[in-house]
Protein backbone atom coordinates (compact mmCIF):
# COMPACT_ATOMS: atom_id res chain seq x y z
CA UNK A 1 0.00 0.00 0.00
CA UNK A 2 1.40 3.11 -1.25
CA UNK A 3 1.94 5.54 2.41
CA UNK A 4 0.03 8.25 0.73
CA UNK A 5 -3.33 6.26 1.23
CA UNK A 6 -3.00 6.39 5.04
CA UNK A 7 -3.83 10.27 5.30
CA UNK A 8 -6.09 12.98 4.22
CA UNK A 9 -5.84 16.12 1.81
CA UNK A 10 -4.05 19.16 3.37
CA UNK A 11 -4.24 18.06 7.04
CA UNK A 12 -1.15 17.79 8.84
CA UNK A 13 0.07 15.21 11.05
CA UNK A 14 3.56 14.14 13.21
CA UNK A 15 5.15 12.18 10.92
CA UNK A 16 6.21 10.16 13.99
CA UNK A 17 2.86 9.42 14.79
CA UNK A 18 1.17 8.73 11.55
CA UNK A 19 4.14 7.08 10.05
CA UNK A 20 6.41 4.91 13.05
CA UNK A 21 8.75 3.15 10.88
CA UNK A 22 10.16 6.91 10.05
CA UNK A 23 11.19 7.15 13.45
CA UNK A 24 14.22 4.51 12.68
CA UNK A 25 14.27 5.42 8.93
CA UNK A 26 17.44 6.62 7.22
CA UNK A 27 18.01 10.31 7.78
CA UNK A 28 17.26 10.90 4.09
CA UNK A 29 13.67 10.49 5.61
CA UNK A 30 13.33 13.07 7.99
CA UNK A 31 14.57 16.38 6.75
CA UNK A 32 12.20 18.94 5.78
CA UNK A 33 10.94 19.32 2.15
CA UNK A 34 11.52 23.39 2.51
CA UNK A 35 14.91 23.05 4.17
CA UNK A 36 16.53 21.02 1.58
CA UNK A 37 18.44 17.82 1.09
CA UNK A 38 21.76 19.61 2.86
CA UNK A 39 19.89 20.23 5.95
CA UNK A 40 20.04 18.08 9.03
CA UNK A 41 17.46 15.35 9.92
CA UNK A 42 15.35 15.91 12.33
CA UNK A 43 13.57 13.36 14.85
CA UNK A 44 10.05 12.25 13.10
CA UNK A 45 7.92 13.48 16.34
CA UNK A 46 9.54 17.03 15.83
CA UNK A 47 8.27 16.71 11.40
CA UNK A 48 4.68 17.39 10.02
CA UNK A 49 3.72 15.80 6.89
CA UNK A 50 1.03 17.15 4.35
CA UNK A 51 -0.16 15.19 1.35
CA UNK A 52 -0.93 17.93 -1.18
CA UNK A 53 -2.68 17.85 -4.22
CA UNK A 54 -1.09 17.77 -7.41
CA UNK A 55 -2.66 18.05 -10.68
CA UNK A 56 -1.03 14.84 -12.21
CA UNK A 57 -0.49 12.64 -9.18
CA UNK A 58 -4.01 11.44 -8.04
CA UNK A 59 -2.72 10.22 -4.83
CA UNK A 60 -0.92 13.90 -4.12
CA UNK A 61 2.14 14.22 -3.07
CA UNK A 62 3.70 14.70 0.69
CA UNK A 63 5.44 17.29 2.06
CA UNK A 64 7.38 16.98 5.33
CA UNK A 65 8.35 19.87 7.35
CA UNK A 66 10.15 21.51 10.45
CA UNK A 67 8.25 23.88 13.10
CA UNK A 68 9.97 26.81 10.97
CA UNK A 69 7.98 26.18 8.02
CA UNK A 70 4.95 24.52 9.12
CA UNK A 71 3.24 28.17 9.55
CA UNK A 72 4.00 28.96 5.82
CA UNK A 73 2.99 25.17 4.50
CA UNK A 74 -0.44 26.05 7.02
CA UNK A 75 -1.26 28.81 4.82
CA UNK A 76 -0.67 27.51 1.45
CA UNK A 77 -3.21 24.65 2.63
CA UNK A 78 -5.37 26.58 3.32
CA UNK A 79 -5.66 28.84 0.71
CA UNK A 80 -6.11 25.81 -1.21
CA UNK A 81 -9.27 24.86 -0.23
CA UNK A 82 -9.62 21.53 -1.92
CA UNK A 83 -8.67 22.76 -5.88
CA UNK A 84 -6.01 20.92 -7.17
CA UNK A 85 -2.41 21.98 -6.74
CA UNK A 86 -2.04 25.07 -8.54
CA UNK A 87 1.76 24.26 -8.94
CA UNK A 88 3.44 23.27 -11.76
CA UNK A 89 6.51 21.82 -13.56
CA UNK A 90 7.76 18.19 -13.56
CA UNK A 91 7.66 15.60 -10.82
CA UNK A 92 10.44 14.14 -10.06
CA UNK A 93 10.43 10.26 -10.62
CA UNK A 94 12.37 9.40 -7.13
CA UNK A 95 9.89 11.35 -4.40
CA UNK A 96 7.01 13.00 -6.82
CA UNK A 97 7.63 16.50 -5.16
CA UNK A 98 6.98 18.89 -8.14
CA UNK A 99 10.47 20.45 -9.12
CA UNK A 100 11.19 24.14 -9.92
CA UNK A 101 11.16 24.82 -13.60
CA UNK A 102 13.72 27.17 -13.77
CA UNK A 103 16.74 24.65 -12.21
CA UNK A 104 14.95 21.59 -13.03
CA UNK A 105 16.69 20.28 -9.70
CA UNK A 106 14.64 18.32 -6.87
CA UNK A 107 14.32 20.33 -3.78
CA UNK A 108 13.74 17.31 -1.87
CA UNK A 109 16.77 14.61 -2.91
CA UNK A 110 18.66 16.61 -5.77
CA UNK A 111 17.43 14.03 -8.76
CA UNK A 112 17.97 16.54 -12.05
CA UNK A 113 14.40 15.92 -14.18
CA UNK A 114 14.25 17.22 -17.50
Amino acid sequence: MDERELIEFETPYVLAEVFPSRTLAPEDQRKCSQCGVESRPLPASELTVIKHRHSSQPLGHMRIYCHEHLAGAKEWTESVGGETSRRTGPVCPNCFMTVPTGTGVCETCGETVR
